[in-house]
């Protein structure tokens, strides 16, 4: 009964509350012109706050503080002091083992990752991957491409992480530790899930990856999304979750248009993806962690599915999704 009460609670606070998309995070400090954006090399920039972040799985926070700082012109978020990048670190173990140690089992990834990739599949449409050859970067397990290999003509798997190499070759994917194996204008479509984030040069990464497309290629990827409803209701236990070592790179859909077009693509489109369901806010507002998906039985699809509507419409949903065309 109790928590049925704060159930109802909650959701007559997320009902009444507004979300402002110009809302601003408090302002600490306007950064003297010395330093410059790591992307766009602006000079305007912001230190939004100094917090505690995740290194690993929830609950692990680092012992130091780093600087939230926003670039005023691009739109970008980073850390300072900038966290380095360690190729070794994703090619080994180390990564997955860190951050969601289950998932080094291919099978674990299959059953963990299945619904978000046909969320994904739900952006793009399957028809578009017929006949084409798709690869995708940074693949992990390989799902997504299992979801489209009955459709097109030949699937990439471009994965460092050498443990799931075998997986990936038993059912029939030609795989590479490494974008720079593919040819220049070899691929009709790559994809790029979740892993834009992770790259320390997240521009030459993307000038690579069009230079690898046909002439009409098309490229998809996804990332966070800073402007994440979660982020707007404020919560400081979800701001250590949220920003995290691993992540060099923290995009709004502005700093993502950026990206693309700077990057030389003809064609950028930036839209809104949401993973999860309402429950999951509900559980973040009352216990202050991650719960996943079905925390609260309260909800049925339909009203669900109206909460990812709203956040998609209204830019406050989990991910960014980019489509560019070469």
């Amino acid at each position: 009964k109790k928590d049925t009460i704060v159930d109802i609670f909650c959701i007559h606070f997320l009902l009444s509350y507004t979300p402002n998309q110009s809302q601003e995070v408090t302002i600490i400090n306007k950064l003297e012109i010395q330093m410059t954006c790591k992307l766009c090399k602006s000079k305007h920039l912001t230190e939004l706050k100094k917090i505690r972040i995740r290194e690993g799985v929830f609950g692990n926070i680092t012992k130091e503080e780093f600087s939230i700082i926003q670039c005023e012109d691009c739109g970008i978020q980073y850390l300072e002091p900038f966290p380095s990048s360690d190729e070794d670190y994703y090619s080994n173990d180390q990564y997955r083992s860190a951050y969601s140690p289950k998932e080094l089992d291919p099978q674990e990834y299959f059953s963990t990752a299945a619904n978000l990739q046909l969320d994904y599949i739900a952006k793009t449409g399957l028809l578009i991957f017929k006949d084409k050859v798709v690869a995708d970067i940074g693949c992990g397990a390989g799902v997504f491409l299992d979801l489209i290999k009955g459709v097109a003509k030949k699937t990439i798997a471009i994965e460092p992480t050498a443990s799931y190499h075998k997986s990936l070759e038993d059912r029939n994917h030609l795989v590479y530790d490494s974008l720079n194996n593919l040819d220049d204008n070899s691929i009709d479509i790559i994809v790029n899930l979740d892993v834009i984030e992770h790259v320390d040069d997240p521009l030459k990464f993307f000038k690579d990856i069009r230079s690898k497309l046909n002439e009409y290629g098309d490229f998809f990827c996804l990332t966070p999304n800073i402007n994440d409803i979660l982020m707007k209701l404020d919560i400081e236990d979800f701001d250590q979750f949220y920003y995290r070592t691993v992540h060099l790179w923290y995009h709004s859909a502005k700093s993502f248009n950026w990206l693309a077009r700077e990057s030389g693509f003809s064609f950028t489109e930036v839209s809104f993806l949401h993973k999860y369901d309402l429950s999951n806010v509900i559980g973040w507002l009352k216990e202050r962690r991650p719960v996943g998906l079905s925390y609260a039985t309260l909800f049925d699809e339909r009203l669900d599915l109206a909460w990812k509507a709203f956040l998609e419409e209204k830019g406050f949903a989990d991910s960014l999704f980019l489509h560019a065309k070469k």
